[in-house]
């Protein structure tokens, strides 16, 4: 048990850290993992889904984690497609399509 709390203890003291950077206004970047950053939302009009009345969503911030490369092929491995070969691959189809 006291394992649990101490792994517990330094899980919260790294979120803390990790918010305290994001709300700085700061990117963190785990080279390995991914990067966590903040995207403004504006606010928008939306639709009450129970009623269907319009209302109108605030402006927010929005938490976002982008998966790096390594762990990405870490986690596909043999079945990783590079970026450049998804573009590739998306340019001969647009060719195609527009002969």
């Amino acid at each position: 048990m006291d394992s649990d709390r101490a792994a517990r203890k330094t899980l919260d003291v790294v979120i803390a850290g990790i918010a305290k950077i994001l709300q700085e206004g700061n990117a963190l970047l785990f080279l390995d993992l991914g990067s966590f950053s903040i995207q403004e939302r504006a606010s928008m009009q939306g639709r009450n889904p129970r009623t269907g009345d319009p209302i109108q969503v605030p402006a927010c911030k929005k938490l976002r984690f982008r998966t790096s490369t390594v762990m990405k092929k870490a986690l596909n491995p043999g079945n990783y497609l590079t970026e450049k070969t998804k573009t590739t691959k998306k340019k001969v189809a647009s060719k195609k399509t527009n002969q």
